[in-house]
């Protein structure tokens, strides 16, 4: 077992299964600009094979969050999502079989700028909740009930 990687792979998982939905997403949207900086690089170097694997891995991304999309709750904001997220799937589609990075440059754009619209209601979320250290607290000092 690589200690290293063990370690990163826990680390990713807690923050998984301890984050809010809307962290969630901002952790999607950072997934997929990843995998799109990978890919322009790869590109740059004329790594075919890693460009496909990076681009596959962002196109998933952003096809999981377009298909998540509630159009009857979300109504105006999902259809602009899904306009925007419809955009990036093409500009990742030919940017990838097309080596343009210029597309796939694109693509990094609109998900950061949907990215820190995310962030910042996450942070919102954030400061409106109990703090952990507050409820780590009453934890110790026999305090906090949990489900009665």
């Amino acid at each position: 077992m690589n200690y290293p990687n063990y370690k990163s792979s826990v680390y990713r998982e807690v923050s998984i299964t301890t984050s809010s939905q809307t962290q969630l997403i901002v952790m999607l949207y950072d997934g997929a600009i990843r995998f799109l900086r990978r890919g322009i690089e790869a590109i740059e170097k004329n790594d075919i094979e890693a460009k496909a694997a990076a681009s596959d891995r962002a196109l998933a991304i952003v096809q999981h969050l377009h298909l998540s999309l509630d159009m009857d709750r979300g109504q105006e904001i999902s259809a602009n999502l899904e306009r925007l997220y419809s955009f990036v799937i093409t500009q990742i589609t030919e940017g990838s079989s097309g080596l343009q990075p210029r597309k796939l440059e694109e693509a990094i754009k609109v998900l950061d700028t949907l990215r820190s619209a995310w962030a910042e209601v996450a942070q919102q979320e954030r400061a409106e909740s109990v703090p952990t250290e507050l409820l780590a607290q009453q934890a110790a000092n026999g305090r906090l009930a949990v489900h009665g």
